[in-house]
């Protein structure tokens, strides 16, 4: 079954204030738009495209490109009509994109579901331009048995640090669209890094 196009009239904003347990992630992505500088940004684990939504709200200055593995979901936001942005398959771990391209990556609430994050880090650096930023996120209570919540901040600091520079783990976060406030993301459950290449 094919869903319709959705309403362009549709508010974002207020369909997320509906939905409480969807704020922060909200939050997330519009906060990782406003850092993004001009050019091509890439949002690994992009679904239906609603992130990248989201961040061309805030920051409609950057072309978003989204990708994901899963190719029915693709299929699906295409159906849906929610964004006119670009979504193609891919493997985080092989991106089809030329090297020192990407402006920006965001990777919200993905790389803890991946076979191989290290792989995907090695991927995103070599697709970033020389002073481009990922933004990754990860839901603390949704790990899998290899990433224990202890240790995660430890070992993505390790890894970040290994291929990035300006690594930085921020705990507080301002949703720049609707001005909610976010003390202690840790305690929300998220972990929340900005590195540079």
């Amino acid at each position: 079954m094919v869903t319709p196009p959705l309403d362009e009239s549709i508010d974002l904003v207020e369909v997320l204030q509906d939905r409480p347990d969807l704020q922060l992630h909200a939050a997330i992505y519009r906060w990782a738009a406003s850092r993004f500088e001009t050019g091509w940004v890439i949002d690994l684990g992009s679904e239906l495209g609603i992130g990248m939504t989201l961040m061309a709200q805030v920051n409609n200055q950057v072309k978003y490109i989204g990708m994901d593995s899963n190719l029915q979901i693709i299929k699906q936001a295409s159906d849906i009509g929610l964004t006119k942005t670009r979504t193609i398959q891919a493997d985080g771990a092989s991106l089809p994109i030329k090297s020192n391209v990407s402006s920006g990556v965001s990777m919200v609430n993905m790389l803890h579901l991946v076979e191989d994050p290290e792989a995907v880090l090695f991927e995103v650096r070599r697709i970033l331009k020389p002073g481009g930023a990922v933004i990754i996120s990860i839901p603390l209570e949704k790990l899998m048995d290899r990433w224990k919540p202890a240790t995660i901040t430890k070992h993505l600091r390790q890894q970040a640090i290994g291929l990035f520079r300006n690594v930085h783990f921020y705990d507080k976060l301002t949703n720049p669209v609707t001005g909610l406030e976010w003390d202690d993301l840790s305690r929300q459950g998220i972990l929340l890094c900005v590195a540079e290449k």
